[in-house]
């Protein structure tokens, strides 16, 4: 009997032994099929990344394009305008193009501009004049310590002043 179990217990076993060795070719195939797909998905990866460059550089691009082509469409609209105002002031004598840019109306406009500046500048002088003496502390301390008659209550306000004094 004895025999007989360790006959099935060794049968077991190497039923047992087929079934890890099975598995373990399972895991094995499995293995490689994951590493391939690891090297399959970093290409892919790889791929992508290029080819969101490149498609990063090719919008870049034409934004410069547009860019370049609106600053081409600007000069040319610039240099229409050249000609044509050289063409229109090629009509006028030189005397009436020396009028036309530099008139007689600039002149007087000048010398009102100048009146006015003048006149803004001085009332504000004045206004900021007037607006610091009515806020000048010290005069206004001054003035206050000038108007007392009782010397203990003088003192009191200069010992004051000197002890919360700001320079």
């Amino acid at each position: 009997m004895d025999n007989i179990a360790e006959e099935q217990i060794i049968k077991f076993l190497e039923g047992q032994q087929k079934v890890l060795k099975e598995q373990q070719e399972e895991i094995g195939e499995i293995k490689n099929t994951l590493s391939k797909l690891v090297k399959q998905n970093q290409n892919n990866s790889s791929n992508n990344i290029n080819k969101e460059g490149t498609q990063d550089h090719n919008d870049i691009l034409q934004k410069s394009i547009k860019i370049a082509n609106y600053t081409i469409e600007v000069n040319k609209s610039i240099n229409q305008t050249r000609e044509y105002l050289d063409t229109f002031f090629a009509k006028f004598p030189s005397k009436l193009k020396y009028e036309f840019v530099l008139g007689e109306k600039i002149k007087w406009q000048l010398y009102v501009l100048v009146v006015v500046l003048g006149i803004v500048i001085t009332t504000s002088t004045i206004t900021y004049n007037k607006y610091s003496d009515k806020n000048d502390y010290k005069l206004a301390w001054k003035a206050l310590l000038e108007a007392q008659s009782n010397e203990d209550y003088k003192n009191k306000l200069i010992n004051f002043l000197n002890e919360f004094k700001e320079d």
